[in-house]
């Protein structure tokens, strides 16, 4: 617990020294929903979509966290490959849920974020 505690601390000041570093906003937002800090990590994600060039890896990241929260679906994971041209690929790992969930979120990302083409998801111990 208290290792959690310092990394979650350690990654506040580096976002504190340097409040436009998405690296270690996006690492920060990571740590607090793995433990539990939702609303944190909310919180972070909104700053990063708030500062993240429209259409980046990191604005299309935020974006789909959004909107899969907003429908209460809570990823453990999301990752756009920022090689992928413009943001095309967004995958997003899930815990097993009910049938149809897979397509439920592949329809909210594809249907609610402009510019991807593919979704990827898959469970969340893959």
């Amino acid at each position: 617990m208290q290792r959690d505690e310092a990394a979650i601390r350690q990654l506040q000041e580096a976002v504190q020294a340097n409040p436009t570093y998405l690296p270690a906003m996006k690492r920060l937002a990571a740590r607090c929903e793995e433990y539990g800090r939702f609303e944190q990590a909310r919180f972070q994600w909104e700053k990063i979509l708030g500062i993240a060039a429209p259409g980046s890896a990191e604005a299309k990241e935020a974006q789909a966290r959004n909107i899969l929260e907003t429908a209460g679906i809570r990823p453990t994971q999301i990752h756009v490959p920022p090689s992928s041209s413009e943001g095309q690929h967004i995958r997003v790992a899930i815990k097993p849920g009910r049938p149809g969930l897979a397509r439920n979120v592949i329809s909210l990302l594809i249907g609610g974020i402009l510019g991807v083409k593919h979704v990827f998801v898959t469970d969340d111990d893959i």
